[in-house]
């Protein structure tokens, strides 16, 4: 620390003191629901949800196999 400065410390003054449950504090933003998220389809089995890997990889559980990106489309 350079010598010429001085420690200081941070009060609250001026603010309203916040007391109460943390339910109390809006939320911002919008929350995914099931109806507005994209789902990945396989081209050749449109029913088939795929599940996605730790890789970011999809597998199709009706190919058996883990997909290419043209292999696979986003449903909105």
């Amino acid at each position: 620390m350079p010598e010429d400065s001085e420690a200081q410390t941070l009060t609250s003054k001026g603010f309203d003191q916040k007391t109460g449950k943390t339910a109390d504090i809006a939320l911002c933003g919008v929350m995914p629901t099931a109806d507005n998220v994209p789902k990945a389809i396989c081209k050749k089995h449109p029913g088939v949800e795929l599940r996605q890997q730790k890789d970011g990889r999809y597998y199709c559980p009706g190919c058996r196999k883990r997909l290419r990106k043209d292999e696979w489309i986003l449903d909105v």
